[in-house]
C-alpha cells in the first residue's frame, strides 16, 4: 500500500471545521510514555498547516492520531466531522518515506487506481466513473505520460505527485504528509508546494504538514506551529 488511506459521507467545505484536536494526549503500548500532552488543534477545511519539531517530538505520532491509526488516551479528536478511525474514505496519511516499496512490479495506474479501494473495496473492480476519476487525477498531477511507467522507474518528484494523484481519485478531503520534504532537492520541493497549493485552491483540501526544525517549506500556511514536548505552540508568523 502506498498512501495509506485512513471514513465520511460528503464533502465539507471552507469554514467547516476538518480538525477538531482538544487535550489530546496519547502514548504508545509498548513504552508508556506520553507522546502527545495535552495536544489541541483546530483546522478549518481548505486551510493548510505546518508542524514542526525536532526528532522525537512527537510530529508522526500526531499525524497517527489524526489518521486513526493511534487512539487517543484522553481528551477527544474529530477530523471531518467525526471519530478518526471511521474516516476511512476522506482522510490520506503520507508517512515518511511513503509507505511504499518502489520496487513492486506496478504502474502509475495501478498506483493510483489503488485511491479507489475505500470506496470499491478489494473485491469489486473499477467501474467507468473509477477509471475516469482515476484519470483525470493522473491528468492533473501531469502524470498523463507517465500512466503506464514503472514505480521503480519514478523520480523521487514524480513518486509524490502519483501519490497525490491517489489522493485525488480517493476524493481524500484531509490529507496528512509526514516530512514530505525528505529527500526532494530544492527543483522539486517547489514543484510539491505548487501542486499542493493548487489541490487547496481548487478542491479545498486541508493539508497538515510535518517538517524538520530546519527545513524551510515553499508554500504559504494558514497556521503555523512547534511541536515540543508533546504540545503544540502557534508562531503568529505565517510561513
Amino acid at each position: 500500500m502506498s498512501l495509506t488511506t485512513i471514513c465520511c459521507d460528503g464533502d465539507h467545505v471552507p469554514g467547516d471545521i476538518a480538525v477538531h484536536a482538544v487535550d489530546c494526549w496519547a502514548r504508545y503500548a509498548a513504552t508508556g510514555d506520553w507522546i502527545l500532552r495535552g495536544l489541541n488543534l483546530h483546522l478549518e477545511a481548505g486551510h493548510a498547516a505546518l508542524i514542526r519539531g525536532g526528532n522525537g517530538q512527537g510530529k508522526s505520532t500526531l499525524l497517527k492520531v489524526l489518521g486513526g491509526l493511534l487512539p487517543v488516551d484522553r481528551g477527544s479528536c474529530e477530523v471531518a466531522g467525526g471519530a478518526p478511525h471511521r474516516r476511512c474514505s476522506v482522510v490520506a496519511y503520507l508517512p515518511q518515506q511513503g509507505g511504499t516499496d518502489w520496487r513492486a512490479p506496478a504502474t502509475v495506474s495501478d498506483l493510483v487506481s489503488a485511491g479507489r479501494l475505500p470506496h470499491r473495496g478489494w473485491f469489486r473492480r473499477l467501474g467507468a466513473a473509477d477509471r475516469e476519476r482515476c484519470a483525470n487525477a493522473i491528468e492533473r498531477m501531469g502524470l498523463a505520460d507517465l500512466a503506464q511507467r514503472k514505480l521503480h522507474e519514478l523520480s523521487g518528484g514524480q513518486r509524490r505527485r502519483a501519490l497525490l494523484a491517489r489522493t485525488l481519485a480517493q476524493e481524500a478531503r484531509v490529507v496528512l504528509l509526514d516530512e514530505p520534504l525528505n529527500g526532494l532537492d530544492r527543483s522539486a520541493r517547489a514543484e510539491l508546494a505548487e501542486l499542493l497549493g493548487g489541490l487547496i485552491a481548487d478542491h479545498a483540501l486541508t493539508i497538515v504538514v510535518t517538517s524538520h526544525e530546519t527545513q524551510d517549506f515553499p508554500l504559504s500556511f494558514n497556521q503555523l506551529h512547534h511541536l515540543q514536548d508533546g504540545q503544540l505552540i502557534p508562531d503568529e508568523a505565517m510561513v
